[in-house]
């Protein structure tokens, strides 16, 4: 027998329960055609007796037999439609049946080896055949072989004209064969081209995530359109060798037409015929030539027909798992053993899996570990049985699994798989998948043991709360767990886990390690993973590497080997690294040379390296600029801050500096007194107050107008001219300061920032707020002295720690300035505080 009629045959089991509605069918599809030759004839006695004769009583006859006729008729063709629809029912509810069980038991792996598309049109194959056997088609089947009756009649009422329907009915048959091979190569382009396209589209809604979150459409749009262009044209290419092979079609019947009128007039000439007959045989013609003119046309119907049973003879072809055991176990304990396991995805790949051998003895958590690929995903997949190892065995209780049912092994064994996978529905018809049957009591256990039940009870309808398509309703680690909870349902004896954690965080990790714990006391937990807080629960570790066992033996002694500790973290606190508190001694490791030497002493960590990046200057804080020393004392610096070396700040200061890029301009003029039109002050910042130091005394007598005191700059006593261009000084950022006028009269001192115009006045008795741009960043404003002028103040409004100081009653040290004339507005270092010379 050859293979196309072999892939046939499948469905020859399903129509042989139908035979004997198919011999009714045939029945009424003979009288439906012989009721179809009343028309004719009726039409020929009205013309040959009725006109000629104008016999009225003989067309009251012939219409009172031909409302009987019609109404047969019509009762007939209705019973004859209902019976195809019911086999066609009967065929399809079958055949759905037996290719959905057959694709349950397929195998894994050749079920992996196809798209999902290619699964996907097998069932759009059993609608095209519930279609042919109910639709327009099977009626044409049905109607062709009384073709023969009407030629018979022709013959018989006007055999002149037959003989020209003996010579078109062959035409007619070799078009439609024609029809038939050219429509089945483009049907086969078509189906191939729209496979591709579905397998696209499938692809695309699986990942509309993805699809979205990356904005893939710009380089998924030319693949599409390629794909459906390709598919476009193929269409469009079966539709035209379609239409060409029916215009063809109806252009032959309206030539047999023309044919048979032209010959039939000129036997009615030569009185061979009567006109009656004419008219009956072109009726009659239209009965044979429309049943081939919709051969032609439906031969595409009849194409994908074929195709359709030869896809699915060759699905049903295909070897299914065991569908019976040869033993019965009640339950098994879980003992698992795996012996020599080899297997290849292909006869001419690589093994994925080699040569692996280890017994699992119940109880227990065992970790699946290695580098991706090295074939723990394929390892568990051939322990819990979806894949046959190509040599070898694994058994479960001494008892090798491959003699068990599918069903059998999945009551034993539960599974979560790396992409855990939910369906349409309620959180509890997702939990109770494995087991329908299943109590509230046992749902709400398995919930509560993968750790589920909470968070499901928090939900508004709770196990009843619809999950929508593919849990799409729900975050990665709800399906997860929801799917771990779907696998202890039945309390199976094995439990597999592959990457349990993947979806989870720190907090919900460390509860699957709990419930793992807990759950694998009487039962035999294995689980893929590279999460160190599920590692660190495990008590023995399989390590695989490119499909070869590498390491294997308690977890307490592989660890080490793998990743250098006997035990990874496995909590939050556990695995972030340890802080040693700012100034506090640092701990020295073990074996250090102090410790040989016995030096207990704590020492300092060593100096990190030097380091090839530029390093970055670090600016003094202003408090520790603020330090000064008290009664000749030197301050000392803070701990864990460099130390300032005062002395040799003074020091410094006291030495002639070179000389500066910038230098004042020269007057020709001698310097007007404080208070003369074009005069004015620069105040400075100061230095704050010292103790030992007071203001000189005003000597002016009462009622005495003082002398105007000359211009004069502020400034620390001894320190150096700085250039405006290179003053380190920072303009943007200085504290509040206020300047209190002198009490009484005296002299009128001008603020204004640094190489600006003067923006400020200090009246008598007037508080006014200096610019910030004038004073350096943290340096405050320290009461001062100036010679000849009584009582100008400059009251601070900061302390040494930076705050401003509400409080006018607050002591503060004092360090008194003398202000000495000078010809240019310069702003000058406060941290230089020598004397007066």
């Amino acid at each position: 027998m050859s293979e196309e009629p072999h892939a046939r045959s499948w469905i020859r089991p399903f129509l042989a329960p139908i035979k004997p509605i198919f011999r009714e069918i045939i029945a009424m599809s003979f009288f439906v055609n012989v009721m179809a030759l009343a028309v004719p004839v009726f039409v020929m006695q009205v013309y040959d007796r009725v006109v000629y004769n104008q016999g009225i009583s003989t067309l009251e006859g012939l219409l009172i037999g031909m409302v009987f006729v019609l109404i047969f008729d019509y009762v007939l063709r209705q019973a004859r439609s209902r019976i195809l629809q019911t086999i066609a029912l009967r065929v399809d509810i079958e055949v759905g049946k037996h290719l959905f069980a057959k694709l349950m038991g397929a195998p894994m792996k050749a079920l992996e080896a196809r798209p999902s598309a290619y699964w996907q049109a097998l069932f759009r194959d059993v609608d095209v055949v519930r279609n042919t056997l109910s639709g327009a088609s099977a009626v044409l089947v049905a109607d062709l072989p009384f073709v023969v009756i009407f030629v018979t009649l022709i013959f018989i009422i006007a055999t002149p004209v037959a003989w020209v329907l003996l010579i078109v009915l062959p035409v007619f048959m070799f078009v439609a064969w024609r029809s038939g091979n050219v429509m089945a190569q483009a049907n086969a382009q078509e189906l191939r081209s729209t496979q591709s396209r579905d397998d696209l589209i499938a692809e695309m809604i699986s990942s509309r995530t993805t699809i979205k979150a990356l904005a893939l459409d710009r380089a998924l749009r030319p693949i599409w359109e390629e794909k459906h262009a390709k598919n476009i044209k193929n269409a469009v290419d079966r539709g035209r060798k379609t239409d060409s092979f029916t215009n063809l079609g109806a252009s032959l019947s309206m030539l047999t037409s023309i044919s048979l009128t032209t010959i039939g007039v000129l036997a009615i000439i030569d009185q061979q015929i009567t006109m009656g007959a004419l008219i009956a045989t072109n009726m009659l013609s239209g009965r044979i030539l429309g049943p081939l003119n919709q051969l032609v046309g439906t031969w595409r119907t009849y194409n994908g027909f074929n195709q359709s049973v030869e896809r699915l003879g060759q699905f049903f072809d295909m070897p299914s798992e065991r569908e019976s055991s040869d033993i019965e176990i009640d339950r098994p304990q879980g003992h698992l053993s795996i012996e020599a396991v080899s297997f290849a995805y292909g006869e001419d790949q690589a093994p994925v899996v080699s040569n692996v051998s280890f017994k699992v003895e119940k109880g227990g958590i065992h970790a699946l570990v290695g580098r991706n690929g090295s074939g723990k995903t394929t390892l568990l997949k051939l322990v819990q049985g979806l894949y046959h190892p190509n040599s070898g065995r694994i058994t479960i209780d001494d008892a090798d699994i491959a003699q068990f049912t599918r069903t059998e092994l999945a009551s034993w064994m539960g599974y979560v798989p790396q992409e855990s996978v939910l369906f349409a529905g309620t959180i509890r018809d997702n939990v109770a998948k494995r087991m329908p049957g299943a109590s509230d009591e046992e749902i709400i256990k398995a919930a509560t043991e993968a750790g589920v039940h909470h968070f499901i009870i928090d939900m508004p309808d709770g196990y009843a709360t619809e999950i929508g398509e593919a849990g799409a309703r729900l975050s990665g680690g709800q399906r997860q767990r929801i799917a771990i909870a779907r696998a202890l349902v039945g309390d199976p004896p094995v439990i597999l886990l592959d990457e349990p954690s993947s979806h989870l965080d720190r907090h919900a990790e460390q509860e699957l390690r709990n419930t793992l714990k807990k759950i694998s006391k009487d039962r035999t937990v294995i689980v893929v993973t590279h999460s160190p807080i599920l590692l660190g629960a495990c008590d023995y570790l399989y390590a695989l590497d490119h499909g070869k066992l590498a390491l294997a033996g308690p977890s307490s002694e592989i660890l080490p080997r793998l990743f250098g500790v006997a035990k990874p973290a496995t909590s939050e606190e556990e695995s972030r690294p340890k802080r040693t508190p700012k100034g506090a001694p640092q701990e020295q490791p073990k074996g250090t040379p102090q410790e040989q030497t016995g030096d207990t002493q704590t020492r300092k960590p060593p100096l990190p390296a030097p380091s090839t990046t530029p390093s970055v200057e670090k600016k003094i804080p202003a408090s520790l600029l603020r330090e000064r020393p008290s009664h000749g004392k030197e301050p000392s610096a803070p701990s864990g801050a460099p130390a300032l070396n005062l002395t040799r700040a003074r020091q410094k200061a006291e030495t002639p500096h070179a000389p500066l890029n910038w230098e004042p301009p020269k007057r020709d003029k001698p310097l007007a007194p404080i208070g003369a039109p074009g005069t004015r002050k620069s105040v400075q910042a100061p230095q704050e107050p010292r103790a030992d130091r007071t203001p000189p005394q005003n000597n002016t007598p009462p009622g005495a107008q003082a002398s105007p005191p000359p211009t004069t700059v502020l400034r620390p006593r001894g320190a150096q001219p700085i250039s405006p261009a290179s003053s380190p000084l920072s303009p943007s950022r200085q504290p509040s300061s206020r300047i209190k006028g002198p009490q009484g009269g005296g002299a009128t001192v001008t603020l204004h920032p640094r190489g600006r115009a003067p923006t400020h006045k200090v009246a008598p008795g007037e508080h006014v707020t200096p610019p910030k741009t004038a004073w350096k960043m943290g340096a405050p404003i320290r009461p001062v002295s100036i010679d000849g002028a009584p009582g100008i103040h400059a009251s601070s409004a900061t302390t040494k720690s930076g705050e401003k100081d509400q409080s006018s009653s607050r002591p503060t040290r004092t360090n008194a300035v003398t202000l000495r004339p000078i010809t240019q507005t310069r702003i000058d270092d406060p941290d230089n505080d020598e004397g007066d010379k």
